[in-house]
């Protein structure tokens, strides 16, 4: 089980000087001859039965008592005074619960340490305890729908659980669709006892059943005894989405009458590297014997909001074509072609949106597109 390291920092000054951290004011030993600090300030909210150490330091003085006061000054147990030590137990502070609406469980205690010496003497010292998760996550906001090519660095969820003392006696995972889902453990990961990572580009679509728009929700909770930490987190699943957006004007100029989807270029009239070209019929085909075939699609704001999946199920539905006449600004199509990369076939869909026509003496002799496209990976 690992545990949180004590922190202890304390220098004593030739001139009779104690301190315990840089942002506390110094105490001088030779007007009280003692000191009281507590050591142990960083608990987890599993650690409600433990013992904390307060460090002594004497000069020609004994602790006779050391009393521990809340922030009101309200007494809330006796220390146990040893050899060089005091300790008292967390369980004597109360039920973990902080917020204004004692609807948090982690936060601070505000405490005062109060020594009566064998001189007559009393310490009133401030001090503070603070509690937090056991349990930690690092975030991952999002993952792309079917996708095991993400970042690792963006889709890897990694976790650790640890105390300040207490022993880890259970550590367990559930998951859930959406706000509205039921937990149920996630059997199909093995939590470590100490800390781990859950590759989310990995994810079982299928036996999660997963879509995007869907939230994935994971409950990890660690138990200590009677004592449970749960923290959950919560993950969107984001479609597969299109390249940005470029822009490309389709025109009868015999100079620049083709143009190729692949590279972004407008090439000559009988260029053998185009995909489509202008035609006598205001509109565009396919040329060169390019893969390449369209789709048009009616449903408003499709362009701005279609995603690759989107895409591909509206071209699927519909009949392809190879030759578009009489465009108007505003039609918007779908497109499949099929290109060699590094040696490989793959499959792109795309999305045209007509822009700007150029008519002149009644014939239109040019338009504006904006296109996009991408690669479905599953």
């Amino acid at each position: 089980m690992k545990q949180q390291l004590k922190y202890l920092s304390l220098c004593f000054l030739a001139v009779g000087l104690w301190s315990c951290d840089d942002d506390e004011a110094l105490i001088d030993t030779r007007e009280v001859g003692a000191n009281a600090v507590l050591v142990d300030r960083n608990i987890s909210v599993l650690d409600q039965n433990e013992d904390v150490t307060i460090e002594l330091f004497t000069n020609n003085v004994e602790f006779e008592s050391i009393t521990i006061e809340d922030g009101d000054g309200n007494v809330l147990t006796t220390a146990n005074i040893g050899d060089g030590t005091a300790t008292f137990s967390t369980s004597e502070l109360g039920d973990f619960k902080f917020g204004d609406d004692n609807d948090e469980v982690t936060g601070t205690y505000d405490l005062r340490i109060v020594s009566m010496l064998s001189s007559g003497e009393v310490l009133d010292d401030p001090a503070s305890i603070n509690v937090d998760h056991a349990i930690e996550l690092s975030e991952v906001d999002e993952i792309t729908y079917l996708d095991p090519t993400s970042d690792e660095d963006e889709t890897v969820l990694g976790y650790s659980v640890s105390t300040f003392n207490a022993p880890i006696d259970d550590f367990m995972l559930e998951w859930k669709k959406n706000e509205a889902g039921t937990y149920v453990e996630a059997d199909d990961i093995t939590l470590s006892p100490e800390e781990g990572e859950i590759d989310l580009a990995k994810l079982d679509y299928e036996a999660y059943d997963l879509a995007p728009g869907d939230t994935l929700y994971y409950r990890f909770t660690a138990t200590s005894g009677s004592f449970q930490d749960q923290v959950v987190t919560s993950v969107v699943v984001v479609p597969q989405m299109f390249n940005s957006s470029e822009s490309a004007t389709i025109s009868n100029d015999a100079t620049a009458s083709q143009f190729s989807f692949t590279t972004g270029e407008n090439y000559a009239e009988g260029s053998s590297e185009g995909e489509i070209t202008f035609t006598e019929v205001e509109g565009f085909e396919v040329v060169n014997d390019a893969l390449i075939s369209f789709v048009e699609v009616t449903e408003e704001d499709f362009f701005s909001t279609v995603d690759l999946m989107d895409a591909r199920e509206a071209f699927e539905d519909g009949t392809p074509v190879t030759s578009v006449p009489n465009v108007e600004a505003g039609d918007v199509y779908v497109y499949k072609t099929t290109r060699t990369v590094e040696g490989e076939e793959v499959v792109v869909y795309g999305i045209i949106k007509v822009g700007d026509v150029t008519v002149v003496n009644g014939t239109a002799v040019s338009f504006e597109i904006e296109y996009k496209e991408g690669t479905i990976v599953e």
